[in-house]
């Protein structure tokens, strides 16, 4: 296994019980798409974000369907993982 697949598995272990958690949250917002109304999910999504002090742009053409941008720096080059 590639050392960089290696590091990112380890880091999600480390992270274990923190992402469930999350995922956790997320899976039970009271989200219904369709018709796309997805305010409950991005609401919790960007509570996370702030309580993470994560800068974040909203992008919401659509109010009841907002998508958030947001980066964080590792400090290092190489890949990236972009989520969606």
């Amino acid at each position: 296994m590639k050392a960089t697949k290696q590091q990112l598995l380890d880091r999600i272990e480390q992270d274990r019980e923190r992402l469930i958690a999350f995922l956790r949250g997320f899976v039970r917002c009271q989200d219904v798409n369709p018709p796309g109304d997805t305010l409950a999910g991005a609401t919790y999504v960007r509570d996370f974000l702030r309580a993470e002090g994560l800068a974040f742009k909203l992008v919401d053409p659509m109010p009841t369907m907002p998508n958030f941008i947001a980066t964080r720096d590792f400090g290092g080059d190489g890949p990236h993982l972009v989520l969606n």
